[in-house]
């Protein structure tokens, strides 16, 4: 896990800085973790090039691990790619296993098969606005990571907007995350309706409206007894918003007065009211 993906040498003289950094790492390799800390952290005050501070907030990040330290373990590895995020692509390996790791009993770590640690995710979210400052690939691959931690959480809006930033920085990257989510989405307990419009929403944020707008028209034209009313409303409000941004204006009413009328049917008047104020005033389907 943390420390397998090899990053290169610092591009640096033997200097001070340097010599602590072998030295810290040489402690760490021999568990004298108190002291490898320490030298490390005098590597960082001392150094300046980033790669030399990367590959100490990684070292780091190990000694965290190695004691069931998930939240510093993160903290370090986001460090470590938010100074050097030239290798940026490693790091983000190492951050996206961290989530799916969980403290082991007796101390030490334990990779999960199913939903990642809600510490972690929780780390990392604290630190989206560092990671949200990248950019390119890399920086798309971070905003996904975010998304992931969001939905561990079980943090669907952040989740989307997370898609979307990704989009912003390489459409791509964002548009090949999506299965991966709703996979994430579907481990932390979630099923049914809930996955199918979760993967409509990603799916609008990361480019893919066509596919979004299927996927929603299939949800809404299901069978009465196949779909609950919030559900259907939910979709109805999807579906609206996308046709919102595509510039059809009479299909986006017509989506959100039929979220009205299905979250009336469910007895939630606020949401209803919310959906019908969508609705221009212009519009004459609410009074037939």
């Amino acid at each position: 896990m943390t420390g397998t993906a090899v990053l290169p040498a610092p591009a640096v003289e033997d200097g001070v800085p340097s010599l602590l950094l072998r030295l810290g790492q040489r402690l760490s390799a021999e568990q004298r973790d108190d002291e490898a800390r320490r030298v490390l952290q005098w590597a960082l005050r001392e150094g300046e090039d980033p790669s030399l501070h990367a590959l100490a907030h990684r070292a780091l990040s190990a000694l965290h691990l190695r004691h069931g330290e998930l939240r510093s373990a993160c903290d370090e590895l986001v460090a470590a790619l938010v100074t050097d995020p030239g290798h940026g692509d490693a790091l983000v390996d190492e951050l996206t296993t961290l989530l799916r790791t969980s403290t082991a009993e007796g101390g030490g770590t334990e990779p999960r098969d199913g939903a990642g640690s809600r510490s972690t995710a929780h780390q990392l979210l604290d630190r989206r606005i560092d990671l949200g400052r990248l950019d390119g690939v890399v920086g798309a691959r971070a905003c996904l990571l975010i998304a992931t931690a969001a939905l561990t959480l079980g943090l669907v809006d952040d989740a989307v907007e997370a898609v979307r930033q990704a989009a912003d920085r390489c459409a791509p990257v964002a548009a090949d995350g999506v299965e991966r989510l709703v996979q994430v989405f579907q481990e932390v307990g979630f099923e049914g309706s809930d996955v199918e419009l979760t993967r409509a929403q990603m799916l609008a944020a990361a480019g893919r409206e066509e596919d979004a707008g299927t996927l929603l028209e299939q949800l809404v034209n299901r069978a009465d007894d196949a779909l609950p009313d919030p559900a259907r409303a939910r979709a109805y409000e999807e579906q609206g918003r996308l046709l919102e941004r595509s510039g059809r204006s009479d299909a986006s009413d017509t989506a959100w007065s039929n979220a009205g009328i299905h979250w009336l049917r469910a007895e939630e008047p606020r949401s209803a009211m919310q959906a019908l104020d969508h609705v221009r005033p212009s519009d004459d389907r609410l009074h037939p």
